[in-house]
Order: C-alpha cells, then sequence, then structure tokens
C-alpha cells in the first residue's frame, strides 16, 4: 500500500518522516532531493497527445477547430511559421540542454497570452512547471 502521492516507497516515506523527526529540519536540500518526483514525459500529456493526433492536419476536423479556438491561430500556421520562426529568432532563448520542446513553449505562451490563462491551467495541461510558465509568459 502507498501512503503518498508522491513516487517514492512506504520505507522512503517512513525514512524521510523519521529524518524530519530527528533533526527537526524540514526544508533541508537532502530531503528535497528526495522527495522531487520523476521527470513528466510531456509527450504523453494533454497537449503532447493533441500534436501526434493526425487529425490535427485535416483543417475541417474537429480537432484542428479545437486548436484554433483554444490557441487562438490556425494549426497549420502555427506549424508552418510560428515554431520555425521561433527557432530561427530563438524568441525563448532556448539552451542546448533543454527537455521542454520548442512547441510547447509556443503554446504556453499562445496560451496565457490570447486566452488570459494561468500558469496553473498550463502546468495541468502541458506538464511544464508552474515558474516555467510564468517565465516563459514574460519573454
Amino acid at each position: 500500500m502507498m501512503l503518498s502521492k508522491f513516487a517514492i516507497t512506504d520505507d522512503e516515506l517512513l525514512e524521510i518522516i523519521t529524518v524530519l523527526g530527528s533533526n527537526g529540519v524540514f526544508g533541508s536540500t537532502e530531503i528535497r532531493k528526495r522527495l522531487r518526483l520523476s521527470p513528466i514525459e510531456l509527450h504523453d500529456t494533454v497537449w503532447g497527445r493533441m500534436l501526434r493526433d493526425p487529425r490535427l492536419q485535416d483543417p475541417d476536423s474537429f480537432e484542428n477547430k479545437k486548436f484554433r479556438r483554444r490557441f487562438r491561430i490556425p494549426y497549420r500556421l502555427f506549424v508552418d511559421v510560428l515554431v520555425p520562426l521561433c527557432a530561427q529568432r530563438d524568441v525563448f532563448r532556448v539552451k542546448s540542454n533543454s527537455t521542454i520542446p520548442l512547441e510547447f513553449r509556443l503554446l504556453i505562451a499562445l496560451r496565457i497570452l490570447g486566452r488570459g490563462c494561468t500558469a496553473d491551467d498550463c502546468f495541468e495541461l502541458s506538464g511544464v512547471g508552474e515558474s516555467t510558465c510564468n517565465t516563459i509568459s514574460l519573454l
């Protein structure tokens, strides 16, 4: 039985509680490292599945219309113009070792700026952390 919703075993959780209780330290770096969740596979998120959906290619499909409604831009314009332009001009100042695809960064910016969504909304849909979503929307 799992005692927590985190990706740690019961024994690890009990060890952490024991260390916290004996040291009286609740914010130590060692404990925070142990509590870190495994990285989210971005392509398994709502947006990742949406971008891989072949029906999105058809301009008359429901998925394509939903994309336009949600991001305020046609999908073909997003793929053919915006993504290459953002890559060429390095709009988001993407580092070479970044794990967040440019498409996700662009979708976050479009969602926050075009629809007034919060970083928490984008986190739930994309799997990208809230602080990163806030940083992307400020660029």
